[in-house]
């Protein structure tokens, strides 16, 4: 597919200058084990993995048979008030892997997603002791900023700053 075959002009592309982009696009349309395939035949290694979602390698035929298997089955449920077996198994594997009395899961859909939920549950933690008092958070800053603003502000209507209170 030569990249003339799509039109470019509805995405905008995140971390990326999208007008010099759109002059010299680097387009993939396939991808199989470590590499992508471009628009124009080349192939590239996808050295991060796709910003690690895909660690395993591209293409996999005992992954893609298992979700295309878990896809004729069920596609999703819901884990408001109900679930499906295939999470309380995958649940019961990382339990098991995980070091001592850590043995409960819950699943997100982002490290931003992750972390946001942790510091809910640990407030809602301390509400439930009688503890609502503690509300403050702290975290260390990475040299320019930290890599997750949102998370901090969307706990808490306030602006982001070296300790947050909600």
């Amino acid at each position: 597919m030569a990249y003339p075959d799509f039109n470019m002009e509805h995405q905008w592309l995140p971390f990326t200058p999208n007008r010099s982009f759109a002059k010299n696009p680097r387009v993939f349309v396939a991808a199989d084990g470590m590499h992508f395939t471009t628009h124009d035949g080349r192939q590239v290694l996808d050295g991060i993995a796709s910003l690690w979602c895909v660690t395993a390698g591209h293409n996999r035929r005992p992954i893609n048979e298992a979700i295309k298997r878990q896809l004729d089955t069920l596609d999703y449920a819901t884990a408001f008030q109900a679930s499906n077996d295939q999470a309380f198994k995958a649940a019961e594997m990382i339990a098991d892997l995980a070091p001592g009395n850590l043995n409960k899961v819950l699943f997100c859909n982002s490290g931003s997603e992750a972390a946001d939920t942790s510091l809910k549950v640990a407030m809602a933690y301390h509400r439930a002791r009688g503890e609502g008092h503690r509300h403050v958070f702290q975290w260390l800053e990475a040299p320019g900023g930290t890599y997750r603003p949102k998370v901090i502000s969307s706990v808490c209507a306030r602006s982001v700053t070296s300790t947050a209170s909600c």
